[in-house]
C-alpha cells in the first residue's frame, strides 16, 4: 500500500512540474538552441559589438525577436496543455532557457575560436554581453525545423503529437460547454429547463471521459496522459453526481442533491454538511473540473 501511495505522489509532484516547467515540451529548448550551432560550426560569423551611446538602440532591436518568440512559445503551449494554468510563467522560462542556451552556445564558439578570453573582468562581461546577443541574433536566423515547430505546429520527436493538440482541442470544448451549463443551473430552479441542462451536461461529462479513454490508449506524452486522470475522474463524479440528481424524487430532493454537490462551501447550509461528507472526494473532483482555466467562455 505504501509504495503505490508513494508512486502516487510521485506522478502528481511530475505531473505538477510538467505544468509548471513545460516537461512534455522540454525538445522544444534544443530545437531553440539549434541556429547557435551555426556559430560552433563557423557558418554563423561571431562579430563583436561596440557599446556606447547609443547601446539602448541595440537593447531595443534585440527585445523583437525575443517577443516574438516568447508569444509563438507560448501559443504552442496553449495547444500542448489542456488548462491554461501557468501558461505565461511557462512561457517565460521556455523562452529565457532558449536564449540562455544559444548565449551559451555562441559564447562556447566564441572561446574556440579564440574571440573571446574567459576572464573576471569589465571585457568578460561585454564578451557575454556579445553572446547574449549572437544567442539572439540566432533566433532571427532560426532554422526553418524550430520556425514550423513555433507556428504551425510538426510531428517531431520529443514534442507532443498533432493528434494530441487535436484530442485536447476536442475535449477542451467539452469541459468549456460543461462549465458555462453549470453555472447556468440555478440552485432553486423554478421550472423544468434546468433538467434539459442537466441531460446535456451528463452526455457532455461521459463525452469527455471516453475521449480521454481514447486518448491514453494512443501513444503519446507520458506526462499529458497522466495530467488527463484528474479529469477524467472528475468527468466520471459528474456524471454519477448529475445522475443522482434526475433520479431524485421530487423538486425539492432535486434541489438538495444539487447542493449537496455544487453549492461552495460558503452557501452550503449546516443541514447539508454531513451529507457533503459524504461525497467529499468527489465534490472535490468536480470543483476542479468546474475551476479548470481552459480559455473561451470558461471562468478563466
Amino acid at each position: 500500500m505504501n509504495d503505490i501511495t508513494r508512486s502516487q505522489k510521485l506522478d502528481q509532484f511530475l505531473v505538477r512540474s510538467d505544468q509548471m516547467l513545460g516537461l512534455r515540451a522540454s525538445a522544444l529548448l534544443l530545437y531553440g538552441a539549434l541556429p547557435a550551432n551555426l556559430a560552433l560550426l563557423g557558418v554563423l560569423e561571431l562579430k563583436t559589438y561596440p557599446f556606447g551611446g547609443n547601446s539602448y538602440v541595440i537593447l531595443i532591436a534585440c527585445f523583437l525577436p525575443v517577443l516574438l518568440t516568447f508569444l509563438l512559445i507560448r501559443n504552442r503551449h496553449k495547444d500542448w496543455y489542456l488548462s491554461r494554468e501557468n501558461l505565461t510563467s511557462r512561457s517565460l522560462l521556455a523562452t529565457g532557457v532558449v536564449i540562455g542556451l544559444a548565449s551559451l552556445i555562441s559564447g562556447a564558439a566564441g572561446v574556440l575560436r579564440g574571440t573571446y578570453t574567459p576572464s573576471l573582468s569589465a571585457m568578460s562581461l561585454h564578451a557575454m554581453t556579445n553572446c547574449l546577443l549572437t544567442g539572439v541574433a540566432s533566433l532571427v536566423l532560426t532554422s526553418t525545423l524550430f520556425l514550423t515547430i513555433i507556428t504551425k505546429g510538426a510531428d517531431v520527436p520529443g514534442l507532443p503529437s498533432t493528434q494530441l493538440v487535436t484530442d485536447l482541442s476536442k475535449i477542451r470544448q467539452d469541459l468549456i460547454l460543461i462549465q458555462a451549463s453549470l453555472r447556468t443551473i440555478q440552485y432553486a430552479p423554478r421550472n423544468q429547463g434546468w433538467i434539459g441542462d442537466l441531460n446535456e451536461v451528463q452526455t457532455r461529462a461521459k463525452s469527455v471521459q471516453q475521449k480521454i479513454e481514447e486518448t491514453c490508449a494512443n501513444p503519446g506524452s507520458w506526462f499529458a496522459h497522466r495530467s488527463l486522470d484528474p479529469v477524467k475522474y472528475g468527468a466520471s463524479c459528474l456524471q454519477d453526481a448529475v445522475g443522482q440528481i434526475l433520479a431524485a424524487q421530487g423538486e425539492e430532493m432535486k434541489v438538495i442533491t444539487w447542493r449537496k454537490y455544487f453549492d461552495d462551501e460558503k452557501t452550503l447550509p449546516e443541514a447539508l454538511r454531513p451529507h457533503r461528507d459524504d461525497v467529499a472526494v468527489q465534490y472535490e473532483a468536480i470543483a476542479t473540473l468546474r475551476l479548470l482555466k481552459l480559455g473561451g467562455g470558461s471562468r478563466a
